[in-house]
C-alpha cells in the first residue's frame, strides 16, 4: 500500500472515526483504525463490536492494500505533521510484521500495525431503498426520545431506538420498560417504496417483532360507564346522596380505555368479590399498539 492524502481531510475522517476506538479493550485490534487503499480512495473504519463506523476520502492510490494502525496515536502522529501533503506506505513482512511509514514535509516516521485479517468483518446490508433527512430532524429526533432507551445491558434490544418509515413519516421509538417516547417526523419517501409491487415491508410498531420490544410495557386500563357536561355551580352544589344523569343509556356496552383511548367495549360481570369486564368488540392489535 502506498498512497499521498491532504493531511486536513485525513485528520477530520480520523477524527470521526476514532470517537468509536474503546479506550480499554482486550483485543488490541479494536484499538486500531484499518486503512483501505483502492479505487482512488482512503476507507477507515473502526468498530467496539457493537458499533461500527466506516468513512472514505480521496487520495492518490499508488499502490493499493490495506492495514490497521492504533487510531488515537496515528490521529496524534498527523495532527503534529507539518505539511499539508502525508504520503503513507506499508512494509509489511513474516518477520517484521506490518509497518507504516508517514512522511510528510521534513518529517518522516514509522508506526507498527496489524494485520487487516485481524480486524473484525464489517456486517453487509442489502439496502433496498434509501431516506434522506435533514442533520437536525435526525438529531431533534434522538434527543427527544434517546432518554427513555434503556442502559440496562441484559436487555439489548431496549438500548437503541425503533425506527419506523410508513406513511411518509419516520416514527421514532424508545423504551425501558417502564416508559416510552415516540416521535413522528415528516419525511419525503420515494415512490418505490411505497409500491407493494416493490417488495417494501417497512417496520411499524405494531409489527410482530417490535411488538416483543414494547410487550413489557405497563399501561393503564380503564373503563369508563359515561361522561356529562357541569357548570361549575352544579359541582358546588353535590353532596352525598346526589344522582346525575350520563350519556349513556342502561344496558349500553361500557368504554375499555387504554392510556385514554378507546380500545374496546364491554358490559360489567363479577369476579368473585370484585367487578370485572367482558369484552364484547376490541379494535385490532395494531390499533392498541397505535394506543400508547
Amino acid at each position: 500500500m502506498k498512497l499521498t492524502i491532504d493531511k486536513n481531510q485525513l485528520l477530520e475522517t480520523l477524527q470521526k472515526v476514532q470517537s468509536i476506538v474503546g479506550q480499554r479493550t482486550t483485543l488490541p485490534i479494536l484499538s486500531n483504525v484499518m486503512l483501505e487503499a483502492h479505487h482512488g480512495q482512503l476507507i477507515c473504519t473502526t468498530t467496539d463490536m457493537e458499533v461500527s463506523l466506516r468513512t472514505s476520502i480521496e487520495a492518490d492510490i499508488e499502490v493499493e492494500g490495506a492495514t490497521t494502525l492504533p487510531a488515537r496515536r496515528f490521529f496524534s502522529i498527523c495532527r503534529d505533521l507539518p505539511s499539508h501533503q502525508v504520503e503513507l506506505s506499508l512494509e509489511s513482512g513474516e518477520d517484521k510484521g506490518e509497518i507504516v511509514t508517514i512522511v510528510s514535509g521534513s518529517y518522516k516516521g514509522k508506526l507498527g500495525g496489524l494485520s487487516k485479517n485481524d480486524f473484525p468483518p464489517m456486517p453487509v446490508f442489502e439496502e433496498s431503498f434509501s431516506y434522506t433527512l435533514g442533520q437536525g430532524i435526525l438529531k431533534d429526533t434522538l434527543q427527544k426520545t434517546s432518554y427513555a432507551a434503556s442502559s440496562d445491558e441484559s436487555r439489548a434490544i431496549l438500548n437503541g431506538s425503533l425506527m419506523s418509515f410508513r406513511d411518509e413519516k419516520l416514527i421514532t421509538v424508545c423504551t425501558d420498560g417502564r416508559r416510552l417516547a415516540l416521535v413522528e417526523q415528516d419525511i419525503e419517501m420515494p415512490e418505490e417504496a411505497q409500491m407493494p409491487a416493490a417488495g417494501a415491508e417497512v417496520s411499524s410498531p405494531a409489527s410482530a417483532e417490535n411488538l416483543r420490544v414494547l410487550e413489557n410495557i405497563d399501561v393503564m386500563l380503564s373503563v369508563e360507564v359515561g361522561n356529562t357536561e357541569l357548570k361549575i355551580r352544579d359541582l358546588l352544589r353535590l353532596n352525598e346522596g346526589s344522582v346525575i344523569e350520563l350519556d349513556r343509556l342502561a344496558g349500553d356496552p361500557l368504554d375499555i380505555m387504554v392510556n385514554g383511548t378507546m380500545i374496546a367495549k364491554g358490559e360489567v360481570v363479577m369476579v368473585g368479590e370484585r367487578f370485572g369486564i367482558r369484552f364484547s368488540e376490541i379494535v385490532s392489535p395494531e390499533k392498541r399498539v397505535e394506543s400508547l
